[in-house]
């Protein structure tokens, strides 16, 4: 089920983002971009599904960005941990290609949304304006 805010009657003012990545240099380019956008308060990028799932439980985000192919298990892991922990945190997956598998399993897996990389940044803009739906 996709979430999106308010969660609990709450929407934050701007989003903490947890982004995993699958490379550092995509993460760069990833939260260089992201963090011009005025609605993001915080990004914290990481490239492992360990370094992801610490962050995520240690430091709970808005919203989590993860690559499908993270390494030491994978987006869909992170995003299977992220769910059984019963969070409330919309997550986004992201690949390099669009295929049926990736919407399908992203969907059953309970992902807010599917974006691919070979898509115009805008869209993911659009995903991330849709999950946070600002109260002003």
């Amino acid at each position: 089920m996709a979430r999106h805010f308010p969660i609990n009657g709450v929407t934050p003012a701007r989003l903490r983002v947890l982004l995993a990545s699958d490379t550092p240099l995509k993460s760069r380019l990833f939260a260089e971009s992201l963090q011009a956008l005025p609605f993001i308060e915080s990004l914290v990028a990481v490239n492992t599904t360990k370094q992801a799932l610490s962050q995520f439980f240690a430091s709970p985000p808005h919203v989590v960005l993860v690559s499908i192919g993270l390494a030491g298990g994978g987006g869909f892991e992170v995003l299977r941990c992220i769910k059984q922990a019963d969070s409330c945190a919309p997550v986004v997956l992201v690949s390099r290609v669009a295929s049926a598998f990736v919407e399908y399993t992203a969907k059953l897996l309970g992902a807010t949304a599917h974006y691919c990389e070979k898509d115009d940044f805008a869209r993911l803009v659009e995903i991330l304006q849709r999950i946070w739906k600002p109260c002003c």
